[in-house]
């Protein structure tokens, strides 16, 4: 990248350098007598030449300069570094935040178990847990279970 940018340069002063050439005046006799006799190339065309590699050659350098730009942002380890240690320091606070939450939250559902345990050993009411009412559905739905297997059963014994 950097030989192409200074290729360009040079090129950029070497076309400067042509063009003032080119759009020099002649001072002396000699000279003008020297431009007059060059009557198959027009003034003008030669100058236009150089412009144009001229602009060429800073059109390309400004090309060249946007791409080690956008490089060097997008290079900027320091400071993407720097982001992510300081995102990494946030995570790791937040992490021993959540994790003494936990160890709290553990503690005290370890004494409440140990209460809940110790009036359940000392109650006098340790029988067996007392049975839930089974819904409407559930027992038309169990009845009609043992209407059906109590039919395939009679129909079994016909045949």
């Amino acid at each position: 990248m950097e030989e192409a940018i200074d290729h360009e340069l040079t090129s950029m002063v070497d076309t400067f350098g042509n063009l003032l050439k080119a759009a020099r005046v002649p001072d002396d006799e000699a000279e003008a007598l020297a431009v007059r006799e060059r009557k198959d190339r027009a003034p003008g065309d030669l100058l236009e030449v150089w412009a144009e590699k001229l602009v060429r050659s800073g059109h390309t350098a400004l090309g060249l300069i946007s791409q080690l730009k956008r490089g060097a942002l997008l290079s900027d380890f320091e400071s993407l570094i720097a982001s992510v240690r300081a995102m990494r320091n946030t995570f790791n606070s937040e992490e021993e935040q959540v994790a003494q939450r936990l160890a709290a939250m553990r503690t005290d559902v370890q004494a409440l178990l140990a209460q809940l345990e110790a009036s359940y050993y000392t109650s006098f009411n340790k029988g067996p847990l007392p049975q839930a009412p089974a819904s409407e559905d559930l027992a038309s739905l169990s009845f009609l279970a043992a209407e059906v297997s109590a039919a395939g059963h009679a129909s079994a014994a016909l045949r």
